[in-house]
């Protein structure tokens, strides 16, 4: 479709898709965040898992609390590391009024029927989390490069830009495209 429109360059910006799962799961509801997202479980032991530090796990959270009992873990010195200040002190408040357990500085390195097996990064202590009827990931994306590679060779000109390249904050996928058309100027 791409290449009839017989365009001189094309700017590919597909964004990130989930990335594969990073440990074994075997028994247990595993979704990705937008999974979560567009089909939030009700009345569950939810484990959330927040590698990506922005706010798709501040998101996540607010989405999950009011409905289930939530427990947000992170690798992070602190829950919602890049979440502002502004932001992360009334977060905090409303995920307390449901009760939601913040669980830093630790890895989700297994999962099975009821439970989570985590990590601590400081102390490396192994601990399980339980009961568990679903986990959610968060953060865990890759490079949507379908497109990119389909163009790649013969054709138009192809820049790729934002998570595209791989998956990163807003500001550089602004940046990038910004840059990718003021090159398109300078042709």
């Amino acid at each position: 479709m791409v290449r009839a429109e017989d365009a001189d360059a094309v700017i590919v910006a597909t964004g990130a898709r989930p990335g594969p799962l990073p440990f074994p799961a075997e028994g247990i509801e595993v979704l990705d965040q937008w999974q979560a997202m567009a089909h939030p479980p009700h009345d569950a032991e939810v484990v959330l898992f927040d590698t990506g530090r922005r706010y798709e796990g501040a998101a996540l959270a607010e989405t999950l609390a009011p409905h289930n009992h939530l427990r947000w873990v992170a690798p992070t010195p602190w829950v919602g590391f890049e979440v502002d200040p502004a932001s992360a002190a009334p977060l905090r408040r409303r995920l307390a009024a449901h009760e939601t357990e913040l669980i830093p500085q630790t890895l989700v390195v297994g999962a099975s029927a009821g439970a989570v097996t985590t990590v601590h990064v400081v102390t490396g202590r192994v601990a399980t989390i339980a009961p568990v009827d679903t986990l959610v990931l968060a953060g865990n994306k890759r490079a949507d490069r379908a497109l990119a590679d389909a163009l790649a060779g013969d054709g138009p000109a192809v820049q790729v830009v934002g998570d595209a390249v791989a998956p990163r904050d807003v500001a550089a996928a602004i940046l990038e495209g910004a840059r990718a058309a003021h090159r398109l100027d300078d042709r």
